[in-house]
């Protein structure tokens, strides 16, 4: 998230309305609602190059803190884990990573459940080389985000072959602002001409904004690629209506092929959500 890795400062909220999507949970403050309570459950449509059917995006909330005097084991839904994932959570050095593993993989599975995709979904869902849900089958595309009092996870099926096609979700906290600062590190300077002019919301927060879509295009775009994807290769511009501009046509350049790429927003609650999918485009 970016409040790791870029620094952030908080602020007021405003501006003009943001999109939102309808869900089968109503908007609520994370922090107020029971932890690994389902947040968010809704679909998420996409273009037909990547699927014939939406995807699912569920959220679930994090605690901030967990009791000193029970056992971790007994403060964590582990019934919704698998053996290996139980495994793997007991590994991770520190109660903020044990939560957000938890909570992630909570949300990918509830949201492989919301999907109907049977048998296929029944699996222990681990990380691949690069930090990435290993899905239970080559069928099913799937990401993972989670920041502060949040984890998200955005499934679907595939209909590109295998390793053709990929989605990615992120999160972050749509009352933070990210310093101007490190404007020139995420945006190109065609980027930046452009900040402040159509969302109604200040240039802290669409930056915030900006650096979430570009992260949610990184997890669809790199699967596929397998190589560096800097900040600058792709440009991306949100409108008021959830819809972005995506222009990959510099990371085209650089690793040699075509792509396509969409990407999207909303606001749910005090939170961003941004998703993106992307394909190979067959010679």
């Amino acid at each position: 998230t970016i409040s790791s890795r870029l620094g952030v400062q908080p602020v007021g909220r405003g501006g003009k309305r943001r999109p939102t999507l309808s869900a089968t949970v109503s908007t609520a403050v994370a922090s107020k609602t029971a932890k690994f309570a389902t947040l968010l459950c809704t679909s998420v449509p996409l273009p037909p190059f990547a699927s014939s059917v939406a995807a699912t995006c569920v959220a679930v909330c994090l605690p901030n803190t967990l009791p000193t005097d029970v056992p971790l084991a007994h403060s964590l839904p582990l019934e919704e884990l698998y053996e290996s994932e139980r495994a793997r959570l007991f590994l991770l050095p520190s109660l903020q990573r044990q939560l957000s593993f938890a909570g992630g993989r909570i949300a990918l599975h509830r949201a492989l459940e919301h999907l109907e995709c049977g048998n296929e979904g029944c699996a222990a869902v681990l990380s691949d080389e690069t930090g990435a849900p290993t899905m239970p089958c080559d069928g099913l595309l799937g990401s993972i985000s989670h920041t502060k009092g949040l984890a998200a996870a955005l499934v679907s099926y595939a209909d590109c072959p295998v390793g053709h096609s990929a989605i990615g979700i992120d999160i972050e906290p749509a009352s933070r602002e990210a310093s101007l600062r490190i404007k020139p590190r995420i945006l190109a300077p065609e980027e930046a001409a452009r900040l402040g002019s159509d969302l109604g919301i200040s240039d802290g927060c669409e930056l915030t904004l900006r650096f979430s879509l570009k992260e949610a295009l990184y997890k669809a775009l790199h699967p596929l690629i397998r190589s560096t994807i800097r900040w600058h290769s792709v440009h991306v511009h949100p409108h008021q209506d959830g819809s972005c501009e995506v222009d990959k046509s510099s990371l085209e350049t650089e690793i040699g092929c075509s792509l396509r790429a969409e990407a999207r927003w909303w606001q749910h609650g005090d939170f961003f959500v941004t998703t993106a999918v992307a394909a190979l485009v067959s010679d």
